[in-house]
């Protein structure tokens, strides 16, 4: 519980699985209000377990600067690495559950094994690095978007979302804003998304 109150906090990622949830939704509701709430949940869910899966892979590096907070001064970090494993496990299900694709989400998982186990951390805290890492908001939109209504619309959606995670990105963390041109990035993705934003709802409006 201490993990989640510091890392984790609802009130902040509630909304953001509420947000994922209507940008997986962009194409249509095939199957109405239950299945919004369990895509909900499981959107939830997944940013849960990458976020998690983020501090565990950079443990060395925030045992240095961010000696405070709990996963660095727990004793091991085993049970956090059970966790992931419990919580990928039931995001599965949940994907199953909701007729989405799980081996699109294993294959997800597979991906990101590989990028912790053969980046480093320093190339991971890299502008390019970091815009790889969220990556895994639009790839959760994609997730658990249905199906029967996965098309152009969805695919805009969800680079919509990237864009607006790499500008919160930036605005939020001193550390990137203070990396050469990160400002200037910020800039022409809020270009783009704001283009991706009119197209949304001229699509809407057709």
């Amino acid at each position: 519980m201490n993990y989640l109150r510091e890392r984790y906090p609802f009130r902040f990622f509630l909304p953001l699985a509420a947000a994922l949830t209507a940008a997986a939704l962009a194409g249509g509701i095939p199957r109405g209000e239950g299945d919004i709430f369990l895509s909900w949940i499981a959107a939830f869910s997944m940013v849960f377990q990458f976020r998690l899966w983020d501090d565990l892979g950079d443990l060395p590096y925030d045992r240095i600067h961010h000696p405070q907070r709990v996963l660095c001064r727990a004793p091991s970090p085993d049970l956090y690495i059970h966790v992931v494993g419990i919580v990928g496990v039931s995001n599965a299900g949940l994907l199953m559950l909701l007729d989405r694709s799980y081996l699109g989400f294993a294959l997800v998982n597979l991906a990101v094994l590989a990028w912790y186990a053969g980046i480093t951390i320093d190339q991971r805290r890299s502008m390019a690095g970091r815009h790889v890492t969220l990556l895994k908001y639009p790839l959760i939109v994609l997730l658990i978007a249905p199906r029967d209504t996965l098309g152009l619309r969805s695919i805009v959606a969800a680079v919509v979302v990237y864009l607006a995670c790499s500008i919160y990105e930036v605005l939020h963390d001193s550390e990137v804003r203070s990396k050469p041109g990160a400002r200037a990035l910020m800039w022409t993705e809020v270009s783009v998304l704001s283009l991706g934003i009119v197209m949304t709802f001229s699509w809407r409006a057709l």
